[in-house]
C-alpha cells in the first residue's frame, strides 16, 4: 500500500530527485529511506558488538595458556 508524504529536502537530495524520471522517484525515495534504515540498524548493532567485545576477557596469548586454563577448571 502507498502513503502520500510531505517532506522537505536539501539542495543536493533535490536535484538527485529531479534528475530522476517521473515515473522511478517514488520507488527510488522508498528504497532509499528502507537502505538507510537497514543501514542504521547493521551500525547500530556494530556499536553493540563492539562494546561487547570490549567488555570480554582478554583471549589466552597461546593455545598452551588456553589448555591450561580449560584444565584447571575443570
Amino acid at each position: 500500500m502507498a502513503h502520500r508524504v510531505n517532506v522537505m529536502l536539501d539542495d543536493r537530495a533535490w536535484e538527485v530527485i529531479r534528475s530522476l524520471p517521473r515515473g522511478r522517484r517514488s520507488r527510488f525515495v522508498s528504497r532509499a529511506v528502507v537502505d538507510a534504515h537497514v543501514l542504521d540498524e547493521r551500525r547500530a548493532a556494530v556499536e553493540r558488538l563492539t562494546e561487547l567485545r570490549a567488555e570480554m576477557p582478554a583471549p589466552p596469548a597461546s593455545a598452551e595458556e588456553m589448555v591450561r586454563e580449560l584444565r584447571d577448571t575443570l
